[in-house]
């Protein structure tokens, strides 16, 4: 007999109300920025400080280093926010809320956010999550800490629950091949073009059509 979480339904009959395009719209915008933002920071150019480092020091020096720092800075952060944005995009998903009509569509994009995110497995966080929704703050609840308890062999188990040898050691493959790929950019460089912005115009888009729908 199959297990339907409970309040699964309830969670579908509200995403119906407003259709599938809203949802799906949302999804597509975050994973599109997602992937500009990976793809400019393969191709960033991280210099800090400048390479003529026997050169006197002038006024000019702490713009030269405040600027990439500055861009580095912001690139950071908003890499941050859609990585965050990935994880609630397959959270929704695990819901039923992206594509409420079209569920194995709604699944799959939940599985590529999760892979994406941290090479996480869908089907897993997802009778995970809704052991989490079944037993809130519980014993059988995965993701409860409980009051009192030591924090980091809490966390501890909390990682052995969701992460795999397999998927750190895919991370740290993944991790490897980013920086060989930077490598690769820095040592072909083109001339800087008017197409070096387009990553960050489609971003600035895509962040206005999240807040719109």
């Amino acid at each position: 007999m199959s297990r339907r979480p409970i309040g699964r339904s309830r969670y579908l009959r509200q995403a119906r109300q407003y259709g599938d395009l809203k949802g799906l719209t949302a999804a597509l915008c975050i994973m599109v920025a997602w992937a500009l933002l990976l793809w400019r920071g393969l191709t960033m150019p991280i210099q800090l400080m400048p390479v003529d480092t026997d050169a006197p020091l002038s006024g000019s020096f702490s713009a030269a280093l405040l600027r990439p720092a500055a861009a580095l800075l912001g690139h950071v952060l908003l890499t941050t926010f859609f990585f965050t944005g990935m994880f609630i995009t397959a959270h929704d998903a695990m819901h039923g809320t992206v594509a409420p009509h079209f569920r194995t569509l709604n699944d799959a994009i939940g599985s590529v956010c999760v892979r994406c995110f941290a090479l996480f497995d869908y089907s897993l966080l997802l009778g995970a999550h809704w052991e989490h929704h079944r037993h809130p703050a519980t014993a059988n609840d995965p993701d409860f800490h409980p009051p009192g308890t030591d924090f980091w062999r809490w966390y501890v188990h909390f990682m052995q629950e969701y992460a795999s040898v397999g998927q750190l050691a895919g991370m740290g493959l993944m991790y490897n091949v980013r920086n060989t790929a930077a490598a690769l950019s820095q040592h072909r460089r083109r001339p800087r073009s008017r197409l070096t912005c387009l990553p960050s115009v489609c971003v600035c888009v895509c962040v206005c059509v999240c807040v719109c729908v």
